[in-house]
């Protein structure tokens, strides 16, 4: 259990770092993102000033009109980015709370077995207790037994004893 609970705590700290560069990542995909906006406006004037230079700005607004494109592209591109960053980032928060939970289980197991384990050993207490006990008896019942032998042996005495006796009184003069 304490092996399962440190490879949970390990786990947890790992989904941490993870969440910590999916974050790293949201930031600059978002900064990408940003900049390709800048890039479109950037385009988008570019394209003004050529339609204002007539034909000879000709050339630079297919220029603009390309880079207008790529913007379009990473903006798109970021967006993509972004999106499977929050499914991970949503994913991440899942197994956060998989993990906690498998944790607080094994915490509640340990607690449990920790019971379990004193409640045996009560009950251990509780046998060694009893053996004691019937071994008493046994010896109260060896002790039993030998006095109702000795008892025996006292009474067959004590009519010997008195036999003993009767024949002594005939030898009195």
């Amino acid at each position: 259990m304490q092996a399962i609970r440190q490879s949970l705590g390990a786990s947890s700290q790992a989904i941490g770092n993870l969440d910590y560069k999916t974050a790293t990542i949201d930031h600059m995909a978002t900064l990408i993102h940003d900049i390709s906006q800048q890039t479109n406006l950037l385009a988008l004037n570019a394209a003004i000033e050529a339609t204002r230079a007539g034909d000879s700005g000709q050339g630079f607004a297919v220029v603009a009109k390309e880079i207008r494109r790529l913007s379009d592209e990473v903006k798109q591109g970021t967006a993509e980015i972004q999106q499977s960053v929050a499914d991970l980032m949503q994913t991440l928060k899942q197994t956060s709370t998989t993990v906690q939970a498998g944790h607080s289980q094994v915490v509640l197991h340990r607690q449990g077995i920790d019971n379990a384990l004193n409640a045996l050993n009560a009950v251990s207490h509780q046998v060694d207790h009893i053996a004691l006990a019937v071994a008493d008896l046994k010896r109260t019942k060896e002790i039993s037994h030998s006095m109702g032998e000795v008892s025996a042996v006292v009474a067959n005495l004590s009519c010997m004893a008195q036999e003993l006796q009767g024949l002594v009184s005939q030898f009195r003069w």
